[in-house]
């Protein structure tokens, strides 16, 4: 009840029932961080483990369901208690938590964490995409896509639309191939200009 009320001092009513509604219950804690795309980590050891770490992604109030891929790698495993090691500055401290890997073994690379090959963390671009048009997401800004299409996909950056002749169709098309018998129903008429196409090839 303590928590209900501190929330409401906090947040007033209706901020209360937007954390509600998005999170279903409420949770208050202690600010341990933000990464680099302004998602806010927090820690009440209070909590059952578990449930003792948090994070509110940075737009949790546009009402989507909140997106794990999102979760930097770093604070990915502090909110999985893989470590206690707060990342500053969105960096690990190798020297704290890194275990030398023992010599002799057949690897170029000195501790676990292989900081040589560290690569920027970048979300999955399967999530920026428009909910509608002009409608953005949790991860992408309206008119913002990055998600995977095919070549000939009208949406491919890179598609470039063909003039298509089009032409109403005729059940016996005139070309090298012959006439069919006018008289035949229209799937028959297309049956044997089909079978005499395959012949001519």
């Amino acid at each position: 009840m303590a928590e209900y009320i501190k929330a409401l001092q906090m947040w007033g009513v209706k901020g209360t029932f937007r954390h509600l509604y998005m999170f279903k219950r409420i949770k208050m804690g202690r600010l341990a961080g933000v990464d680099e795309f302004g998602n806010k980590y927090f820690e009440n050891q209070s909590y059952p483990y578990g449930q003792h770490r948090w994070v509110e992604h940075k737009n949790w109030e546009s009402q989507q369901l909140a997106e794990p891929s999102v979760v930097p790698p770093l604070w990915h495993g502090w909110l999985h208690s893989m470590t206690d090691q707060v990342p500053q500055d969105n960096k690990i401290n190798t020297s704290v938590t890194g275990k030398e890997i023992a010599h002799g073994d057949d690897t170029p690379v000195s501790n676990h964490y292989n900081t040589e090959h560290l690569k920027k963390w970048r979300p999955n671009p399967t999530l920026k995409r428009e909910r509608g048009y002009g409608y953005g997401s949790t991860v992408s800004e309206p008119g913002e896509n990055a998600f995977y299409t095919q070549t000939g996909h009208p949406m491919n950056p890179f598609h470039k639309s063909e003039e298509i002749d089009i032409e109403a169709w005729d059940a016996a098309p005139k070309g090298t191939s012959a006439s069919v018998d006018e008289g035949d129903e229209t799937w028959q008429k297309f049956y044997k200009q089909r079978q005499k196409m395959n012949q001519q090839k």
